[in-house]
Formats: C-alpha cells, sequence, structure tokens
C-alpha cells in the first residue's frame, strides 16, 4: 500500500505556482486545470488586457479556489478494484471476506492436525516413559535375583569347601594318630633290638665257653618285629582327587548358570524389545 501511494503521490513541482515558483499560496485552479496562487494570478490579470492561461494561453472565465483532497473511507478498495482492472483482468478473484473466510477455515484445519500430532506424541512419551520405568523396576528384580541367586552359591560353596576340609583335616588327624601308634611300636622294636644288640656284643666278649652254651637262645634268635615291609603309609590326600571331587558340583554349577543367564538376557531382550515396538 505504501509504495502506490508513494509511486501515485504527485510529484513536489505540482505544488509550486507557474508565476511565483514558490509553494501554493491560496492555490487556485483555471478551467484549463493549471494551479496557481491567486495573488499571483489575479497580479497577472491585473497586468495584462486578456484573463488568460500564463502556460497554455486559454483565456479562463475565472479562477477557481482548489480545495484540499479528503482521504476516501473506502480507498483501499477502490485502490484494489483499480489494480484489478488494470492488472488482473484474466485472473479469477474472489471477495475479500471470503478469501479471508477460506484462510481461517484452512488454518483451523490446520491448527486441529498440529493439535492432534501433539496429543499423539504427548501419548507416545507417556509410553515409552511408562516403558522406561517398567524396564528399570525390570532390571532391579533382576539384579536382586542375581545377588540372591550368587549369594546362596557363594554360601554352597563355602560351605562344600567346609566340608571337604573338614573330611581332608580329619583323615589327617586320622592318619596322624594312626602314625603315632606306628612310631610307638617302632621305637619299642627298636629299643628291644638294640638291647639285644647290646647283649650280643657284651656275649661275644666273653671267653668262657661253657656260659655261651649255657645262652644259645641269644646268640642264634631276635626279638620278635613286625614286618615293615607290608606297611604302606600314605602322604596325604592328592590335590587331583580334591578337584576331581569338586568337579562334578563345579560342572552342574556351570550349567545351571549358564541358564540363568539365557533365562535373564531373554527376559531382559523382551523388554528392550517392548520399548522398540513402542
Amino acid at each position: 500500500k505504501n509504495s502506490f501511494f508513494l509511486k501515485h503521490c504527485p510529484a513536489e513541482e505540482h505544488f509550486h505556482c507557474s508565476i511565483c515558483l514558490d509553494v501554493f499560496t491560496e492555490p487556485v485552479s483555471t478551467p484549463c486545470g493549471h494551479n496557481y496562487c491567486k495573488s499571483c494570478i489575479r497580479g497577472y490579470w491585473d497586468s495584462t488586457d486578456l484573463c488568460q492561461c500564463p502556460l497554455c494561453k486559454n483565456t479562463p472565465v475565472e479562477a477557481t479556489p482548489i480545495t484540499r483532497d479528503k482521504p476516501s473511507p473506502n480507498l483501499e478498495q477502490c485502490h484494489v478494484k483499480s489494480v484489478l482492472r488494470r492488472n488482473h483482468k484474466t485472473h479469477k478473484t474472489v471477495p475479500i471476506d471470503e478469501e479471508i473466510g477460506e484462510r481461517k477455515a484452512q488454518m483451523g484445519k490446520t491448527s486441529g492436525k498440529v493439535h492432534k500430532m501433539i496429543q499423539e506424541r504427548l501419548k507416545k512419551f507417556k509410553e515409552i516413559k511408562q516403558a522406561v520405568e517398567l524396564n528399570k523396576r525390570h532390571t532391579e528384580r533382576v539384579v536382586a535375583d542375581c545377588v540372591q541367586v550368587f549369594t546362596a552359591l557363594v554360601r554352597s560353596i563355602e560351605r562344600s569347601q567346609a566340608e571337604h576340609i573338614g573330611v581332608v583335616e580329619e583323615k589327617q588327624k586320622a592318619a596322624e594318630k594312626q602314625t603315632e601308634g606306628l612310631i610307638e611300636e617302632l621305637e619299642h622294636e627298636i629299643t628291644e633290638l638294640q638291647r639285644r644288640s647290646t647283649e650280643l656284643e657284651q656275649l661275644s666278649d666273653i671267653e668262657d665257653h661253657h656260659h655261651l652254651q649255657s645262652s644259645p637262645s641269644l646268640c642264634n634268635t631276635v626279638p620278635p618285629t613286625k614286618n615293615w615291609s607290608e606297611i604302606i603309609f600314605h602322604t596325604g590326600l592328592d590335590a587331583g582327587d580334591v578337584r576331581r571331587a569338586v568337579s562334578q558340583p563345579e560342572e552342574t554349577l556351570n550349567k545351571e548358570m549358564e541358564k540363568f543367564s539365557e533365562i535373564k538376557w531373554k527376559g531382559m531382550q523382551q523388554c528392550a524389545m517392548d520399548v522398540t515396538l513402542l
């Protein structure tokens, strides 16, 4: 609108009097359409015999005052109609009120779509938040189950360890007790053998043949002893035996742990899939 009025606004020279070349003072217009200051045109006519226009030399009857332009209440509509007649003769036109109504209706539809999209996304946001919360609680349960299972396993292992250690220690005590008896028996035999050795040494130093003949048992016999070659001493439990004793529970434990991990992993995958499908 502003560019239109700037384009069609009268040039600055149109506000200047052609006689005094200054801005109009009480402007008047001649019938031929030229404008002058009232005093300038009167003075010009007083100096000549004919009341004619100084520019086109037409003889006017009189000079009439120029009225100021008043803004038209429907100037914008007139301008629109003028532009339409001049530049848009072949275009289809509609009344401005109808166009505004259509635009508002279209904006209403768009606003409805946007509102629907907002509601859908708010719903999806709520669903995702709920899924995340469910996943969090599920993870907490899995962690609690893991702690419980592993705690029970550790206690079972510790209990089994204590039992095996107890068995080993009991066997060690029994072996020590048996060894102590054998040691006492060996010490007794050694003492008897040493005593007999001493007696034989003493007899060998005696030159009395009569005395030697009277003690034939000392010369030909030894004290009764045990056949120690049949006695086998074990150094204790072999570490391999302990490992073999523990290997079966260990294999069972590993299988159970694999089953437990597989079940929990499937649960975590299902929960993650639920979140993804949302």
